[in-house]
This record gives structure tokens, C-alpha cells and sequence, in this order.
């Protein structure tokens, strides 16, 4: 699919697997119980689009632009929201992703690089093994969130919400005993 735009479309089941999104638009679609898993982006947008039990695993966000979407309950598993700086291959710049959703979302394995995730909802969402690269991640929302073997690295963290458990999984993983 190259230089497409699509505008208030539902899409139902449909299965992306392997295909290449290059120059293409989604506004306001609705994705119900979709597979992108592995597709190829390139300077693809999704704006104000949901992801209705969808699944997108193992995927490169760098050359997405992704506004005001739900990802709520979707599966993102092993992928990487980073974006990269106008002609560079590895320099990256801060992705504001503060008006999207990722509640009750499987975030297992995924890797989030300079993300403004400030006042972002990550209630009940797996996050197993995630990694949350230089991100902001001020007043942030983990209650009920699965932090197990979670990485903050050189991430801002203040007034971040955790409740017992994810504090205790986050304790774990960083090798405290907790008796």
C-alpha cells in the first residue's frame, strides 16, 4: 500500500502480516482484531485511529507519526517506539506520545527511546521485560501494570503512580529480597 490515505474507515480482521505501508495515511480508522505484525512503515500516520483488540507485534515505529490513537487492549509485543532525527539512521529525537492509550495493553518486550510519555495511562498493561530508554516519565500511571524485569534507564521519573505489587516486581527485578 503506497501513498494511500484513508479517512473514518473500519477495518475488521484484516491481516498486514509482511506487507509494506510506504506514504500512507489512516485518520480516524478504526482497526478491530487486525494483525500488522511485521509490516514494513515508512512515513506512515495514524491519527486518532483505534486498535480494538489488534494485534502489533515485532515492529519499528521510527517512521510512524502516531497522534491521538487507542492502543487499549492491544497487542504490542517486542516492538520499538523511537523516532530518529530528519536524515539520520541512528540519532534520536523525543516522540510525544502523551495523547495516546495504552491501557490493558501486552507491552512485553518492547522498547520505548526518548518518549514524552508524561501523564500517560500504563494501567494494567504488561510490561514484562520492557525498556523505557531516557523516556519521560513524570506522573505516569502503573497501577496494575506487570513491571517484571522493567528497565528505566536515564528515564525522568517523579510522581510516577505504582501500586504495591508493581512496586514489589520493580524491587525484584532490581535484586532487592523483600521479606
Amino acid at each position: 500500500m503506497k501513498g494511500e490515505d484513508w479517512q473514518k474507515t473500519r477495518f475488521v480482521g484484516c491481516k498486514f502480516n509482511g506487507v509494506s505501508l510506504r506514504f500512507t495515511g489512516f485518520s480516524q480508522c478504526e482497526f478491530e482484531g487486525c494483525d500488522f505484525s511485521g509490516v514494513r512503515f515508512s512515513m506512515t500516520s495514524f491519527i486518532k485511529c483505534s486498535f480494538l483488540e489488534s494485534k502489533l507485534s515485532n515492529l519499528d515505529f521510527s517512521e510512524v507519526s502516531l497522534r491521538e490513537c487507542d492502543l487499549s487492549g492491544a497487542v504490542v509485543r517486542n516492538s520499538v517506539f523511537q523516532q530518529l532525527k530528519q536524515g539520520s539512521n541512528y540519532e534520536k529525537k523525543r516522540w510525544d506520545l502523551r495523547q495516546c492509550r495504552f491501557e490493558k495493553a501486552d507491552l512485553s518486550q518492547t522498547v520505548w527511546v526518548k518518549c514524552d510519555l508524561r501523564m500517560l495511562s500504563f494501567v494494567d498493561s504488561k510490561l514484562k521485560k520492557a525498556v523505557f530508554d531516557d523516556c519521560w516519565l513524570e506522573g505516569t500511571d502503573f497501577r496494575g501494570a506487570e513491571l517484571a524485569s522493567v528497565n528505566f534507564e536515564q528515564s525522568k521519573i517523579r510522581e510516577t503512580v505504582l501500586d504495591m505489587e508493581g512496586m514489589m516486581q520493580f524491587a525484584r527485578s532490581k535484586g532487592f529480597v523483600l521479606e
